[in-house]
């Protein structure tokens, strides 16, 4: 059954990915047909996701 008419997913299907980010969803989420609510989501995005990418201790690489 579809989240929306139209929706590219639905609520059964397993996007399969390595660890990530909250901000890394919602690029998702965009891609997949989201509307942003500012026209600088992306550097907002990139603003908040920084500090963690600069400090984690783990890599997005599923093969790490």
């Amino acid at each position: 059954m579809p989240l929306a008419k139209g929706a590219p997913v639905t609520s059964k299907t397993h996007l399969v990915t390595g660890r990530m980010t909250f901000e890394n969803a919602v690029r998702w989420a965009v891609e997949f047909g989201a509307v942003p609510m500012h026209d600088n989501w992306e550097d907002r995005l990139a603003l908040a996701e920084a500090p963690h990418i600069l400090h984690r201790s783990w890599s997005g690489d599923p093969k790490a």
